[in-house]
């Protein structure tokens, strides 16, 4: 996870180098985001994004995207979580969990055509606050990084970016056990303005 993040920060510093120009701005990101795996619910529950971002361009009409972002989550865990995790499970426990994270992407976008993008690239989040109290210890049962694939279609006009994604969570969240995994998946839609 670490390595994919240090290496896509390198590949940024490295393409950067040779970039023609840079611009920055504000984004803003409506998600629809859930855990996938026992015990949680695969629904899609509504949270935010916003932030600052940077665009470089680079050679072969490639452009790379990053930013810092604020990204709050809605999480639902499923009414059976008590049984997979019979003795850690806290039947009490909230039903709607929020997760706040920095969230740092970095996606390599290519054009096709003027106005149209297709980009893929890592995304990694670090957890900052949450209100979940699953666990009947009183312990945090997400763990605190989260890294994955980003894939991005994204719509250009001016000094305007429209973007829909996809976000698919590669490490494991679940922090009770290592029987069952918790993985994120992120549906996104967002805006974002060059200053």
């Amino acid at each position: 996870m670490k390595k994919m993040v240090i290496g896509g920060l390198l590949l940024a510093g490295v393409m950067g180098a040779k970039a023609q120009r840079i611009s920055y701005g504000i984004t803003m990101n409506g998600i629809g985001s859930y855990l996938w795996g026992k015990g949680m619910q695969a629904s899609l529950q509504t949270g935010y994004e916003t932030g600052a971002y940077a665009e470089v361009l680079l050679p072969h009409k490639l452009r790379l995207q990053t930013g810092l972002l604020y990204s709050h989550r809605s999480i639902r865990r499923a009414d059976d979580i008590t049984t997979y995790y019979v003795n850690t499970a806290s039947s009490l426990s909230r039903n709607n969990i929020t997760a706040d994270y920095i969230t740092i992407p970095v996606v390599v976008s290519y054009p096709l055509g003027k106005y149209f993008s297709v980009g893929l690239g890592p995304q990694y989040s670090r957890l900052l606050y949450t209100n979940e109290n699953l666990l009947k210890s009183g312990t945090d049962a997400l763990k605190k990084n989260d890294a994955g694939l980003k894939v991005q279609a994204g719509f250009r006009l001016s000094g305007l970016l429209l973007t829909a994604g996809y976000y698919y969570g590669l490490t494991n969240l679940n922090n009770v056990d290592e029987r069952y995994t918790w993985h994120t998946r992120q549906l996104q839609l967002g805006v974002s303005i060059r200053l």
